[in-house]
């Protein structure tokens, strides 16, 4: 019965199952790490953001429904998007992440993107020669004497869940003899999940200033269609002091970077809405960065999405920046965060390259 319900409500027009799912336990609560009704999730964000704000509350509840009906849009993206000061026809310029997920499942499928990107370890196989280092898998398969040589060698490693996003589970640990491999083996065994392993990227200086503990990356998003090869809005992201890593879900801060020239045009931000000019810890200002080696960046980001996944027509990329040059770190459906730092949509660029047609 439950294949039945879950077949037809996949048939449903998509303003019927946001219908559905704002008054169900069905709605995937991210942030959260589970389901929730989606009016506490409302009330969450509400408070998150207002706070001791006196407006009308339930007007702005309201309109938190009638844009998640509308445009699929969470209530976190309501205010990170600035939907209280937009009409309906400045809001429909953004593109949700309820909106780029549907349209990259009709267009790509889930199955690919299980397979090539959620799995990590599936990723960098297919993009090995852009990682320039080592990884490996943990399974319950794996023998102790296969990861104990994997990791002495490295010495640093850095490991997350194989399935996992936004920096979820991950950390670094140094392998400094074969009893520590052998204690660390048996703890990711332990956890019964598939895990990523990977020797430590040591980044330049010129991205370990802005905060040391993390490395500091650029997510760079492109599209590969027959009309070309098209790159988003890129943004640069940095870790807070203590962090082992620089998303923004795990507390990090992002910059929106000019595609061309790779400068930093919007002061900081984080997934709470607050802007930074300057970085918190490091105290470096965001505006007027250059990020080194932009061209590279560009060049490397096109050469990946051609050579290894031509057959994928959207890509978040992320990359790092070491003294051998810029290295991968993961492919992803990257939800279009620069929206939150210039309050720009970029819906018309996103389903005008989604409907271009494959690449190959």
């Amino acid at each position: 019965m439950k294949k039945i319900l879950f077949s037809l409500y996949h048939h449903l027009p998509d303003k019927l199952k946001r219908l559905i799912r704002l008054y169900t336990k069905s709605y995937n609560d991210v942030a959260g790490g589970g389901q929730t009704l989606f009016k506490d999730r409302i009330e969450r964000e509400m408070k998150a953001f207002l706070k001791d704000d006196k407006s009308d509350w339930n007007a702005i509840r309201k309109d938190i429904r009638k844009c998640w009906l509308k445009y699929g849009s969470s209530p976190e993206e309501y205010f990170l998007f600035g939907f209280r000061n937009l009409d309906d026809k400045e809001r429909r310029k953004f593109v949700t992440d309820y909106e780029k997920d549907m349209t990259l499942k009709k267009k790509m499928g889930l199955d690919i993107f299980s397979k090539e990107l959620r799995d990590k370890y599936s990723f960098y196989c297919l993009t090995k020669p852009f990682f320039k280092r080592g990884a490996s898998k943990i399974t319950k398969d794996t023998k102790e004497a296969d990861f104990v040589e994997f990791a002495i060698k490295s010495k640093d490693l850095f490991i997350k869940p194989d399935n996992q996003s936004r920096g979820r589970g991950a950390y670094k640990v140094t392998i400094t003899s074969e009893s520590d491999a052998k204690r660390e083996f048996v703890s990711l065994k332990e956890a019964d999940i598939d895990w990523m392993i990977e020797e430590v990227i040591v980044q330049c200086e010129e991205t370990k200033q802005w905060n040391p503990s993390s490395v500091n990356t650029v997510r760079i998003p492109t599209f590969l269609n027959k009309e070309g090869f098209f790159v988003g809005v890129p943004f640069f992201r940095t870790g807070r002091a203590g962090a082992c890593v620089d998303n923004a879900g795990g507390g990090g801060i992002f910059a929106n970077v000019d595609a061309e020239t790779g400068i930093v045009y919007t002061d900081g931000i984080d997934e709470a809405g607050k802007f930074y000019q300057t970085h918190p810890d490091s105290g470096l200002v965001f505006k007027g960065y250059r990020i080194p080696r932009w061209k590279d960046l560009l060049e490397t980001t096109e050469r990946v999405h051609k050579e290894c996944m031509p057959h994928h027509l959207y890509i978040g990329w992320d990359f790092a920046l070491t003294n051998d040059g810029w290295v991968l770190i993961e492919g992803n459906w990257g939800q279009f965060v620069s929206q939150y730092a210039d309050h720009i949509g970029f819906r018309e660029k996103f389903v005008k390259y989604m409907n271009a047609g494959f690449y190959k």
